[in-house]
């Protein structure tokens, strides 16, 4: 009698592909760096926009920009818990309704949209929060006197010039200091006026710069 052979039935393995790589996370880690960006872009552009400054004028590095999306935050921090409690409830019902695993399985082409349609939300959403947020930030600088601003002395190196007398009363804030051009922005906050017009004063020009732990008493709204 002839013995059937033994025929062992293929193993089923879920492939490799439906599990989330490293690659993934890095590119998830990407995108909140991405996002911090466009935020302290938004602020940047916004905040200094109401003093009808550029970005291109300032040259902010890079470093800085990120530096402006935490200041974007901590005026937003009750926008920044819904941000985050919405995400956390998104990601449990992508993960309930099976979305990781769907989109492990997607060719490179869907992923790439799915990470375009990403990318628009996120520029969108953090373009947005940085206006709010830098549009807050000025209007409380506009009735306290812009506090976070500090209180500088400058000395210019031409004693006959017209605006050494106000530059030593104090009452100027610095708004700003750049490498490339050398300047210094500085903001008359008493008494003040409408439009806050900027002084820029080159650094060749100055002699010393002195900041003040202790605000003179000027004319300031508060």
């Amino acid at each position: 009698m002839r013995r059937s052979p033994n025929v062992t039935p293929p193993e089923t393995t879920a492939p490799s592909s439906e599990k989330i790589g490293p690659l993934t996370w890095l590119s998830a880690a990407a995108g909140l760096v991405f996002f911090l960006y466009i935020i302290g872009w938004s602020y940047a552009a916004n905040y200094f926009g109401h003093f009808n400054l550029g970005l291109a004028t300032l040259q902010l590095p890079v470093e800085y920009v990120l530096v402006y999306a935490f200041y974007a935050l901590k005026v937003l921090w009750w926008a920044v818990l819904l941000f985050v409690a919405f995400v956390a409830i998104d990601l449990f019902f992508l993960w309930w309704l099976g979305f990781f695993p769907w989109y492990a399985r997607q060719s490179t082409n869907t992923r790439l949209v799915l990470w375009m349609v990403l990318a628009l939300v996120t520029v969108s959403l953090g373009g947005k929060l940085g206006e709010i947020s830098a549009r807050q930030a000025f209007e409380y600088g506009m009735v306290k006197g812009f506090p976070e601003m500090p209180a500088v002395k400058v000395t210019l190196r031409d004693d006959k010039n017209p605006l050494n007398k106000g530059l030593q009363s104090g009452c100027y804030r610095l708004l700003a200091q750049t490498q490339q051009p050398d300047n210094l922005y500085l903001v008359q906050v008493a008494p003040m006026v409408s439009g806050m017009p900027v002084q820029v004063v080159a650094g060749r020009q100055v002699a010393a710069m002195r900041i003040l732990a202790e605000i003179p008493s000027c004319d300031i709204v508060r």
